[in-house]
């Protein structure tokens, strides 16, 4: 891939390794487990190769903060067609969440999975000085160097992002995720910098710095912007070892984390005029530490749900038919679809099962329950004659 001259000065791949480490203690029962672990994980190794490679490391040098910065860039697929492009996620703290949303991201955009998520570019962003980048405000009783949030958010706007979308196969729809102060910086974003992502996953965020100086800016935003097309998913950890309206009317530092985030949710309730799409989820049994994971499965669920909208019954007529695929030589199945009020009825002639599938799209029906797609390919007169299911088993129309 071509680069800007100076912009990249290595690249790398980043190993996906099994290691582990055990102490004198360890039960002999764990080490049976262990050693068969090991043993199936050896198994399923790809023979063609000699390692499991999940990203590429690349190295940037910033003008904007005079220095390189390192990101970790995961790819969807191989060496993908010219003609495919991903929307991006881009990740802070990239070093601890990468894997795990790496992970997450394959299993909800596959046929195993639950087929979520789109296929997505993962550009995790790995910290020099966290506290600096991801902070709003500047505390100068802090002991490190704060308030360059907006510098950085400039070095992501002017310099990563057209970096990643001039050298990868990206599209320009892009999702935000952070967590503790990455979060606060994910609302800040938002409110301030909403045209550059159109999703939003803030995990238990730090509203309370600098004396929640910026979520009274923040507020104000909400109540008289406009956020029409852009969604937030807000995760709230257990941070306060007491029951809720207890810690709502307490005063003390320990549940002013907790207090932040529930004044930042009361606004987003109040100003329902600003077209924000948002969620949020209050997690009891997990603390700031472990909430991530779980708050990301449930923001990807939220932020990339299909959303029904109508259709008149004569434009779903259009797509009833009996449509065909063979799996294998001399086996023919159908699927014969029948349009409802403002559904499709699609049932599987091997199974004699009917699914209700709902428009999302123009061409394009969900099915909820086992949460995939029919898209249909139309003629130049708009006339559908197949279809795609699982985003790669093709359906021809039987005229």
């Amino acid at each position: 891939m071509s680069r800007e001259a100076g912009a990249v000065l290595r690249k790398e791949s980043i190993f996906l390794t099994f290691i582990t480490f055990i102490d004198m203690h360890t039960s002999l029962k764990t080490w049976v487990s262990l050693f068969i672990l090991c043993a199936l994980l050896s198994c399923k190794r790809d023979k063609s190769s000699d390692v499991i490679s999940i990203g590429n490391v690349e190295i940037i040098h910033s003008k904007i903060l005079n220095e390189d910065r390192t990101v970790w860039v995961h790819i969807p697929e191989d060496n993908p067609p010219d003609s495919v492009r991903y929307p991006v996620l881009y990740l802070m703290d990239g070093s601890a969440n990468f894997k795990s949303v790496v992970g997450l991201m394959h299993h909800l955009s596959t046929a195993q999975g639950n087929m979520i998520c789109p296929k997505m570019i993962v550009v995790a962003i790995l910290n020099t000085q966290r506290t600096r980048d991801l902070s709003t405000t500047e505390m100068k009783s802090w002991d490190e160097k704060t308030g360059g949030g907006e510098v950085f958010t400039k070095f992501v706007a002017e310099e990563l992002i057209p970096f990643i979308e001039q050298n990868y196969p990206a599209t320009n729809r892009r999702t935000l995720v952070g967590h503790s102060l990455g979060g606060l910086m994910v609302i800040n974003t938002l409110v301030k910098h909403g045209e550059l992502f159109e999703k939003y996953l803030a995990i238990d965020p730090s509203l309370w710095w600098d004396d929640q100086r910026s979520l009274h800016e923040y507020q104000q935003a909400l109540a008289s912007g406009n956020f029409r097309g852009r969604s937030l998913f807000i995760g709230i950890a257990n941070t306060i070892n007491m029951d809720t309206l207890v810690a709502l009317q307490d005063t003390t530092q320990s549940t002013a984390h907790f207090r932040a985030i529930n004044s930042f949710l009361n606004t987003l309730r109040q100003s329902k005029k600003n077209g924000l799409d948002w969620q949020a989820k209050y997690y009891p049994d997990e603390h700031h530490g472990s909430v991530p994971l779980i708050n990301e499965y449930d923001g990807f669920h939220f932020l990339y749900r299909k959303i029904p909208i109508k259709m008149e019954l004569g434009k779903l007529k259009l797509f009833e038919g009996k449509y065909t695929h063979q799996f294998r030589a001399g086996e023919d199945l159908y699927l014969d679809i029948v349009a409802k009020d403002d559904f499709l009825s699609v049932t599987e002639s091997w199974r004699k099962v009917e699914m209700t599938f709902r428009p999302v799209g123009k061409n394009e029906f969900y099915n909820a329950r086992e949460k995939f797609s029919l898209q249909f390919h139309t003629n130049s007169k708009g006339k559908p004659f197949e279809l795609v299911a699982f985003g790669r088993d093709v359906w021809k129309k039987v005229e």
